[in-house]
């Protein structure tokens, strides 16, 4: 399944990319596509999927599935192109001028300037048969997250290097399919609902959970 990704409107322009990763410049009046770039040569049959497409100060991030990020300009040339062996379908989240990107048991910051890698943490987790990505969340400088395969854990993104809470360390539920789950921080509160079944609640600022595997059964659908 391709999901559509996000178009921008700067000016009388709207910019996207295609699942052929063509990057398309219309015109905002009339619709009528004005430019398409081929983002990769055709000469190459395995053409990346974008995953994810962001804007930051006139410039637009793309993530790929293959696991490459490129940022490139409104004229679609590419200014730097970072790689990595690993599958990406997580979109890519904009930090205080750095980039996140979740992989599968990876977590990585990249300067938004010149895709430098500042960070790289690899972490143990469940095999998960289906699931939509990871999530993040961030309170003052701190990064709360969980990764595909299930692991969260955090990261202060100030010193750039893994800290380690009752929250990160807390024995959750093992899932196979955590296509739902999600964290959420509301105030100086993380919540975390564990494969539509189990719900936890922490308080940052005790570092002590308020809900701790408290069973939910019958849920069908669920938004913090």
């Amino acid at each position: 399944e391709i999901n559509p990704l996000k178009v921008y409107i700067i000016d009388n322009y709207i910019y996207g990319v295609d699942f052929k990763s063509n990057f398309n410049i219309y015109d905002l009046e009339n619709g009528k596509l004005i430019n398409s770039i081929e983002l990769f040569t055709k000469k190459n049959k395995n053409i990346p999927i974008p995953t994810s497409m962001s804007l930051y100060d006139n410039h637009f991030i793309i993530g790929f599935k293959t696991g490459k990020v490129i940022k490139i300009n409104r004229e679609g040339k590419i200014i730097w192109e970072y790689k990595h062996d690993k599958i990406l379908t997580s979109p890519i989240k904009i930090f205080k001028q750095n980039l996140i990107i979740l992989y599968g048991d990876t977590i990585k910051l990249l300067s938004i300037e010149n895709g430098k890698e500042l960070l790289s943490e690899t972490y143990e987790g469940s095999n998960i048969l289906n699931s939509k990505g990871g999530s993040i969340e961030e309170f003052a400088n701190i990064l709360y997250f969980i990764l595909p395969n299930s692991s969260l854990a955090e990261i202060d993104s100030f010193f750039n290097k893994k800290i380690y809470s009752n929250f990160a360390n807390n024995n959750f539920q093992d899932s196979i399919n955590n296509n739902a789950d999600e964290i959420h921080i509301f105030d100086n509160y993380i919540s975390y609902f564990d494969n539509n079944l189990y719900l936890y609640c922490f308080d940052i600022y005790s570092d002590k959970f308020v809900l701790n595997e408290r069973k939910i059964s019958n849920v069908n659908s669920f938004k913090f």
